[in-house]
């Protein structure tokens, strides 16, 4: 599993950010939404999420979508070891 590939750590994550600018990129893009504070719709958003977007038809074909390609690459091994 792609999981079991690397371990993700702080450091590899400065390493990784070191080496790739738009993997640096990505990793600032990810911390500044996972600090922003939530909204006070935060429970209206998640119920009509839940409710709405969650049962829409086109929801479930793109999860569906998602959820395969994770099974694909979830049966793919990395032979070579990579070290730092």
């Amino acid at each position: 599993k792609l999981n079991q590939w690397i371990d993700y750590s702080p450091e590899l994550e400065a390493t990784l950010s070191k080496k790739s600018s738009s993997f640096k990129l990505a990793v600032q893009k990810y911390q500044k939404i996972k600090n922003k504070p939530q909204s006070e719709n935060g429970d209206q958003f998640r119920k009509a999420f839940r409710e709405i977007v969650t049962q829409s038809k086109e929801f479930q074909d793109l999860l569906s979508a998602f959820n395969s390609k994770v099974k694909e690459l979830n049966t793919v091994k990395c032979t070579k070891n990579i070290t730092r």
